[in-house]
């Protein structure tokens, strides 16, 4: 990356303080993109292991990237609005010839796809480090109670490792964010929501949301005796 194109990232930072490391993962995918074309590797050479003639581990290309969902027709408005914007940022600092055969729309679905499939690094005070996307992490559904974790402390892989004992035949799944014991069923719904733009109905959502109803009919039993 040249000087010149670090100093007009630093700006976008100024403009999108929000939003800056999407804008860089975004630069990162198209850069990878124009390097490696479409079904390359995007990453740096694995070493072979000892006696191991070909490394068979697969790195995640572009193709593997632009198959996730993701698209501004899903988003409201004024949401999509700022995705367009976010869409020129990126155009205003990569390099032509990288993205010569590609329009808006295309980077601003981009950016769709990395908000609903990409995963947080964080630091131990709660900041943001980076995005990370792991095309086949993707694919795990969320749950409020997961019965697995993701960890994103390889930059090359996730890790997805169980925290309980799963039955045969029982799903899979990771929690997209982490809540607290604390965190109520609204909340939790609201930002689900607004960050995946879907309603939970895992097992922990699920029974609090019949727990109203119960406590309601039980108030009523108490009435009538």
């Amino acid at each position: 990356m040249s000087v010149t194109h670090s100093k007009k990232i630093s700006k976008l930072a100024q403009s999108f303080p929000d939003d800056i490391n999407e804008i860089r993962a975004v630069i990162s995918i198209l850069s990878n993109r124009h390097a490696f074309g479409h079904s390359g590797a995007v990453g740096p050479k694995i070493p072979e292991s000892e006696g191991d003639k070909v490394n068979k581990v697969h790195y995640p290309c572009f193709d593997d990237f632009n198959r996730l969902i993701g698209s501004v027709d899903i988003f409201p408005p004024d949401r999509k609005k700022h995705l367009l914007l976010l869409a020129q940022a990126v155009f205003s600092v990569m390099e032509p010839s990288s993205i010569e055969d590609i329009t808006l729309l295309f980077v601003a679905n981009l950016f769709c796809k990395e908000r609903l499939n990409s995963f947080g690094q964080w630091s131990h005070k709660g900041d943001c480090l980076a995005i990370v996307i792991y095309p086949s992490c993707s694919f795990y559904n969320h749950s409020c109670l997961p019965n697995a974790q993701l960890s994103t402390e390889d930059q090359r892989n996730g890790i997805i490792t169980c925290t309980k004992a799963i039955k045969a035949g029982e799903e899979v799944n990771i929690a997209y964010s982490y809540f607290n014991d604390s965190d109520n069923l609204e909340h939790r719904r609201e930002y689900l929501s607004w960050s995946y733009l879907f309603t939970c109905r895992c097992s922990r959502c699920s029974q609090e949301e019949k727990e109203p109803a119960v406590q309601k009919e039980d108030k009523k039993t108490q009435k009538r005796s």
